[in-house]
């Protein structure tokens, strides 16, 4: 397996849920924010304090588009 870190994101600003990304990246030959969400819902949900689905969406979706354009 070719284990990637992304360049993307510096030691002081990683996330909740960011190695959890960035072991789905590395571990799928075609990675899909689908394919994301669906093994990652729990970590998804209680990584923000929103209720509002759409940030939830939002947020997630930018996360999974910049840390997958490094890889």
């Amino acid at each position: 397996m070719n284990t990637k870190t992304s360049n993307t994101t510096s030691n002081t600003t990683r996330y909740d849920g960011y190695n959890d990304l960035i072991t789905y990246l590395n571990e799928q030959v075609n990675p899909s924010y689908r394919g994301f969400l669906m093994l990652n819902n729990d970590t998804i949900i209680n990584s923000l304090s929103s209720n509002n689905w759409k940030h939830l969406d939002n947020t997630w979706s930018a996360r999974f588009l910049t840390e997958a354009k490094s890889f």
